[in-house]
């Protein structure tokens, strides 16, 4: 796989966009402070690497079971 293009930094819209979600999911995301980001500028913009983004995502597919809320109906 191509480094240089799994380095790329890349928006917030462009990560929704790249994954076929709404912006709405990416900010969810970002309120894990777990998936890296990189802050650009005196503004802050917040920038994504795809590769951060492609092992964060992974990481929470493989725990999926165990990062899964509790309900009123017990543990899942």
């Amino acid at each position: 796989m191509d480094t240089t293009k799994q380095n790329k930094l890349i928006s917030i819209p462009a990560a929704a966009k790249l994954l076929g979600v709404a912006r709405e999911t990416v900010d969810l995301w970002l309120l894990d402070p777990s998936l890296p980001r990189i802050l650009i500028g005196s503004s802050k913009q917040v920038r994504l690497r795809q590769c951060d983004l492609f092992g964060y995502l992974d990481d929470k597919a493989k725990h999926w079971y165990t990062d899964a809320p509790n309900d009123e109906w017990g543990d899942y």
